[in-house]
């Protein structure tokens, strides 16, 4: 097959951004609900209007106002059916985007590492290849869409259980901590799709073996709630990308990881830019358990996530985390950058201007998402309008 550059960080891009849009999408469907209420109360109100109280304080409908009435009632209920509709697509399209990206990562895996066509066992017949001798190319490529195909089919366990078996590689669950919420979301998908969300006696089982909450009682309507929907966005992206971090770690050499890994550095910045420090300490978190003998890293590269790992739990107020984070280095050689990161992290605002502060440091305060809180205060913004000669302003900069 031809080679494509980088396609492995093209599949987990092109994931990420379903992930994102899909995340955005579910942090709107409060606006979806408020539309809701808004459009139900207004149509009740007209619905009012065409009411006749009775003596006896009950409600009749003229007949010349019954088709009227009838629609409205009809308008009533289906707008009402809007947010759970929405959140329903939303839900399942999570599984949509996992299912292709699962098939693209094996094609950008095998793109690669052409060696693994031979774990897909494929065979062909002679007069295969002879039919085929002037395209055997499309011949290998089609039978390896197929094989595909095949394999990345049925549960997740078995999906996520192929793709390592065709990078020669054996799966353990173990090493996703979100993998239960995984496969109670494609369980949960299963029930409404097929028994109109009703906890099947399978479901119930299940859920009561991956022992991630109390087993529903069999026949209990099983609801989708925005925080629900944005756990299991969670789970699949950190699934995916601890599958993506241990093929990598598994199959390429040692420069090649380090430069899928920058990768995962990357995401974990993106979501402390972006304010959304749970899933930025999954990244953090995986980055500092690497092993740093099949992964190499810089001693700043470490320390910089460490900070914002610390940065992450301060946000989310795990305080006593943070603290016992930033114990595990030595930081009494660091240069000035850390230090100052760390009195950020510290509330100590005051220290950080207490010298002339380089060009640099000021890049830094202004774009190092640990110093957002630096960038409220008031010493922050006297000592900036002293430097630039300008008030501050954060659209700005």
């Amino acid at each position: 097959m031809p080679k494509s550059p980088n396609k492995i960080e093209e599949a987990m891009r092109s994931l990420w951004q379903d992930l994102d849009m899909l995340h955005t999408n579910t942090e709107q469907v409060t606006e979806v609900v408020d539309f809701a209420k808004k459009k139900v109360r207004s149509l009740k109100r007209t619905r009012s209007k065409i009411l006749i109280k009775q003596e006896d304080g009950s409600h009749q409908v003229h007949v010349r106002d019954l088709e009227q009435y009838t629609l409205l009632s009809r308008e009533i209920r289906h707008t009402g059916n809007i947010t759970r509709v929405v959140i329903e697509g939303i839900f399942f399209q999570i599984y949509a985007v996992l299912d292709a990206f699962l098939r693209d990562f094996c094609i950008a895996l095998l793109d690669e590492k052409t060696s693994l066509i031979k774990n897909l066992d494929l065979s062909f017949s002679a007069i295969q290849i002879i039919e085929n001798k002037e395209s055997i190319d499309e011949l290998i490529n089609d039978a390896m869409m197929k094989y595909l195909d095949d394999e990345l089919f049925g549960d997740y366990e078995n999906k996520f259980s192929a793709v390592f078996r065709f990078s020669g590689q054996k799966f353990d669950t173990s090493s996703c901590p979100f993998w239960p919420q995984l496969i109670e979301g494609a369980m949960r998908r299963n029930v409404i799709i097929h028994a109109n969300g009703r906890a099947t006696h399978r479901y119930c089982e299940k859920i009561a073996q991956l022992k991630i909450n109390d087993a529903p009682a069999k026949g209990s309507i099983l609801d989708l709630r925005k925080f629900y929907v944005i756990e299991v966005l969670k789970s699949v992206e950190d699934c995916c990308m601890r599958m993506y971090g241990y093929l990598c770690q598994s199959l390429l050499d040692k420069e090649s990881r380090s430069q899928r890994y920058e990768l995962i550095h990357d995401r974990a910045y993106e979501h402390l830019v972006h304010g959304d420090d749970g899933r930025s300490k999954l990244y953090t978190q995986y980055l500092r358990d690497l092993d740093l003998k099949k992964v190499p890293q810089k001693d700043r590269e470490i320390r910089v996530n460490l900070i914002n790992q610390a940065l992450c739990c301060k946000r989310l107020g795990e305080l006593e985390e943070m603290q016992q984070l930033l114990k595990t280095v030595d930081w009494s050689a660091s240069s000035d950058d850390f230090r100052r990161a760390l009195q950020a992290l510290n509330d100590e605002i005051d220290h950080i201007f207490q010298t002339e502060l380089s060009d640099t440091a000021w890049n830094e305060i202004l774009t190092w998402p640990v110093f957002r809180e630096t960038r409220k205060s008031d010493r922050f913004i006297s000592k900036f309008e002293e430097k630039f000669g300008t008030p501050y302003s954060e659209e700005e900069v």
